[in-house]
């Protein structure tokens, strides 16, 4: 009986001891360790089997005890030897990454990346570093280049976009705020760069044209943001103002009458839709006659002649009787001038 009683002390003794050791450290942190692949992963060229040997020998190694000396001692050995051998490069990224110096595995793959596109090892750790950082853009311009050939890659391009699409555009709208146009023009270049469709952009995008006075790229967002929320009455009412000044005024005639139908109440689009008739009606008129309006003064032959041409009750009335002066008779335009006086 003493016997198993010193069994059971032993054993409870040793539980106890195992409950209170910590649990093993991972060498890299499971939601990081699916971005650090083999070196060779997706490089377009061949090395010697024996450098290809050592590469993946360092790899593992770095991966399952964290020797990171080695394989940055490795990969300078080999780079002395060869420095363009690109693996050799992407294996002291990833001994970077896993000392969590982000900033210089940016920094080595950077020119890497430009030379080898669709390069799998050297994509997925620049992409993960970036975004460590919060370079949101760098990550994702990391991940869509691979993310044909790459499931995880499309996973993380799927994941990041929405959130870095609102937080440029929030940028964006910022600058604005401040007056920042130049600022705002650029971040708005990185924007359109790889999402170019998306509503935030489009809506940034008419922000930007609007603040340095570009209505034709204005109008063109505007126009693609309408299809996707024809309910929005603040885009639609813009739109339609563009449409009237330097685009179709039929178009925005038939989105001012839309309008007026839907808010009959609203003296603003009554207003409106009066000078969307307005200039429709205007730009029916013959180009000559659009000209005369164009004209920083008016004679009296001009403005009877648009008189004429904007009010078809003038045009299609009938004929009075009036004393017409002599000089009207040669006017190319006698007839206008004539039908306004009666």
């Amino acid at each position: 009986m003493r016997t198993h009683g010193w069994l059971i002390a032993i054993a409870l003794l040793a539980v106890s001891c195992a409950s209170t050791d910590p649990a093993p450290q991972e060498v890299v942190p499971r939601e990081d360790r699916y971005f650090l692949v083999p070196p060779m992963t997706g490089f377009p060229k061949t090395v010697g089997s024996t450098t290809e040997r050592r590469l993946d020998e360092a790899y593992r190694e770095l991966l399952s005890t964290g020797a990171r000396a080695e394989a940055t001692a490795l990969a300078t050995e080999l780079l002395a030897r060869n420095p363009d051998l690109a693996p050799a490069t992407v294996l002291a990224a990833q001994s970077a990454f896993i000392s969590t110096d982000h900033e210089t595995v940016i920094e080595s793959l950077s020119p890497v990346v430009r030379i080898y596109p669709e390069y799998v090892a050297a994509q997925l750790v620049l992409g993960r570093a970036s975004e460590r950082i919060g370079e949101l853009v760098g990550a994702l311009t990391a991940y869509r280049s691979i993310a044909e050939i790459n499931e995880l890659a499309r996973s993380r391009v799927a994941d990041l976009t929405p959130r870095t699409v609102e937080i440029l555009a929030l940028r964006i709208e910022d600058a604005l705020a401040r007056g920042q146009i130049t600022a705002a023009q650029k971040t708005l270049a990185d924007l359109e760069a790889w999402a170019p469709h998306e509503e935030r952009t489009l809506e940034v995008t008419a922000a930007v044209a609007r603040n340095v006075g570009d209505a034709e790229a204005e109008l063109r967002a505007l126009r693609s943001l309408a299809v996707r929320r024809p309910e929005d009455r603040q885009i639609e009412a813009r739109r339609a103002e563009l449409e009237l000044d330097i685009g179709d005024p039929a178009a925005g005639l038939r989105v001012f009458e839309e309008l007026a139908s839907r808010y009959p109440e609203d003296p603003d689009l009554a207003e409106s839709l009066v000078r969307a008739r307005f200039l429709w009606r205007f730009q029916l008129l013959p180009p000559e006659v659009r000209k005369l309006a164009t004209k920083a003064e008016l004679s009296r032959g001009d403005f009877a002649i648009l008189l004429y041409w904007l009010f078809p009750e003038i045009r299609y009335g009938a004929s009075g009787s009036a004393r017409i002066a002599n000089d009207v008779l040669e006017h190319p335009q006698r007839e206008s001038i004539v039908r306004v006086v009666n």
